[in-house]
């Protein structure tokens, strides 16, 4: 797999993992009006990506028997990519701010040509490139559409290597949940503004929302593309939020979610420093579902469901178009 070197291989490092993941997103994120996906990412947006992989993960993990740590991602003693990262977000820390704003030459490059970023690249030798990762014909493609399959297995594969390097029998769903779930104590700030925004309602039935009975929920789900934009997210009560879990929603209520005045969801991420990333969240969604193939079921109400027909589905992608 290119980007995975010898050394790489040989320590099971995680950030080979993390590249090929946020390949997975930056192809996502960089679809057109028509769904394709881009032919070349630049350096600095597949670096953001790696980044906001590991941003939760260098936190203190709680240990079963007490105590707690910070989970190692190598066999060597130093890893690089943690421990800068880390140091990041203790800085970012004192300023309250909660979210992120190795090539070998002897393997077949078969998603892309990175013999320009080998081991000891200087910066020098790294402004003299176009500064952009090019992509093998259709591979974009092919990850947009296949990330719903790849992204939980190389998910796994990750958690099984950092307990490995921990040597310790962590709990798989539960060390998982903290390498790559969504930071929800964080999302709970949101709750206030979104609730204004939603005239005190529900985003998928409507119903005023209940004390005590709210979830802030990714509309395009989590476990497809992480994506804490608050372009992405909406108020549903515990109920729907329950059943939709990590289906797609119903066309109309992809539109309804396109729709949503941009005024206020700024406002709302304004007032409590959050990013919005709207376009990139269309982008997300409009990539997505352009790939959903026909008779894919969608996610209407609790217990109810549709079936995609493209021909519908062409229509409600002309709401993602780029503003």
């Amino acid at each position: 797999m290119t980007g995975i070197s010898a050394t790489d291989r040989q320590n099971g490092r995680p950030d080979a993992l993390a590249v090929l993941l946020a390949l997975l997103d930056c192809c996502t994120v960089g679809t057109d009006a028509s769904g394709n996906a881009p032919g070349s990412i630049s350096t600095r947006d597949l670096a953001r990506r790696v980044l906001e992989l590991y941003w939760p993960q260098v936190r203190d993990y709680a240990l079963p028997a007490g105590g707690a740590v910070v989970l190692r991602q190598s066999s060597q003693p130093r890893a690089v990519t943690v421990d800068a990262v880390r140091r990041l977000r203790t800085r970012a820390s004192s300023i309250r701010a909660t979210t992120p704003a190795s090539a070998g030459r002897d393997y077949p490059r078969f998603l892309y040509d990175d013999s320009a970023f080998h081991e000891n690249v200087s910066a020098r030798q790294v402004r003299a490139t176009s500064m952009r990762v090019v992509l093998e014909p259709e591979v974009g493609d092919w990850l947009v559409s296949l990330a719903g399959l790849l992204r939980p297995l190389l998910e796994l594969h990750w958690t099984r290597e950092v307990a490995k390097f921990n040597g310790t029998e962590l709990v798989e769903d539960r060390l998982r949940d903290f390498l790559f779930g969504s930071e929800r104590e964080n999302l709970a700030r949101l709750r206030p503004g979104l609730l204004e925004a939603q005239a005190g309602r529900c985003f998928y039935c409507g119903e005023r929302l209940s004390t005590g009975q709210v979830d802030v929920d990714h509309f395009v789900p989590w476990s497809r593309v992480p994506n804490d934009g608050l372009q992405n997210l909406v108020l549903a009560d515990r109920r729907c939020n329950s059943s939709k879990r990590d289906h797609w929603a119903d066309l109309p209520l992809l539109t309804t979610w396109a729709g949503r005045p941009q005024v206020v969801l700024q406002q709302v991420a304004d007032d409590v420093g959050w990013p919005l990333r709207q376009l990139e969240s269309r982008r997300i969604a409009r990539g997505l579902y352009a790939r959903l193939p026909e008779g894919t079921h969608l996610w209407q109400q609790s217990g109810v469901f549709s079936v995609l027909d493209r021909t519908r589905l062409v229509e409600a992608l002309a709401a993602l178009e780029d503003a």
